[in-house]
């Protein structure tokens, strides 16, 4: 493992009673046949109880930060820390090397649209029964406004500031209140006024974005390098035992990526 932290709600700071733990973590793949292999490494996911796991193979991880994703931007900014080894925390402390702004703010403005649909009731294909229920219920999907309004905002922070905030109560404890309200007590709201901050917090997006004070782009050779000297580790072993060979003197030069 190479990290694993909390996720969902109980990162941002909007849980309840009656939310779900979720951990999310970027892994090292043991088996050589799906690093240089013909097969294709998986996510790990697995739901027990009231625990969700997802934990992405690191070429996949890496893989979404290059399109721009949402969830590993998150993974770079959190501070949930249940594991965290010293190669998560330098790719970290290296993370506007792996962020690309323009697909990332295409990402969030496409994102926020589709969650506003998920909301209304426009679709209903990815939500779950309570979700539905709750539309039939409000006429519209609190937890996918209140996801939609948080990821917006921490979005316009990292165009403007160069920080992705994950804890939205913590970074702004006034919009994170309204948020939580949103969940937990949904017929204080209409549908209307919940159109309308998600059209101002699309507009703001929209905004920030070109006011921009971060310009970065996905670094591939730094993310192949990456790569490299985290497998290289696994391989050299792998190679070892294939061939009867005892690792050289070089498997103990320590590289800073």
């Amino acid at each position: 493992m190479v990290c694993k932290t909390l996720g969902g709600s109980h990162a941002y700071g909007l849980s309840t009673p009656t939310s779900d733990v979720d951990l999310r973590g970027v892994y090292l793949n043991p088996d050589y046949t799906d690093i240089i292999g013909l097969t294709k490494s998986q996510d790990h996911v697995k739901q027990e109880g009231e625990t969700d796991e997802m934990f992405h193979e690191l070429r996949k991880f890496l893989a979404l930060l290059r399109k721009g994703n949402s969830q590993g931007v998150e993974l770079l900014f959190t501070d949930k820390w249940i594991e965290l080894t010293p190669q998560f925390r330098d790719i970290q402390l290296n993370r506007y090397r792996l962020i690309d702004v323009d697909k990332f703010f295409g990402v969030m403005k496409g994102y926020m649209g589709g969650e506003l649909r998920l909301a209304n009731g426009e679709r209903t294909g990815k939500l779950g029964s309570k979700r539905k229920e709750a539309i039939d219920k409000y006429g519209f999907s609190p937890k996918n406004f209140s996801h939609l309004l948080r990821l917006g905002w921490s979005a316009s922070q990292f165009f403007l500031n160069g920080v992705f905030p994950v804890n939205i109560m913590e970074a702004n404890p006034d919009l994170g209140k309204v948020l939580l309200r949103i969940k937990t007590n949904p017929e204080e709201f209409t549908v209307t006024q919940l159109n309308l901050m998600a059209a101002e917090g699309i507009e703001i997006l929209i905004d920030s974005y070109k006011a921009r004070r971060v310009e970065s782009c996905f670094d591939e050779k730094y993310a192949n390098k990456v790569c490299l000297l985290m497998y290289y580790p696994v391989l050299e072993k792998h190679f070892s035992m294939a061939t009867g060979r005892i690792a050289g003197p070089q498997s103990n030069i320590v590289v800073n990526i």
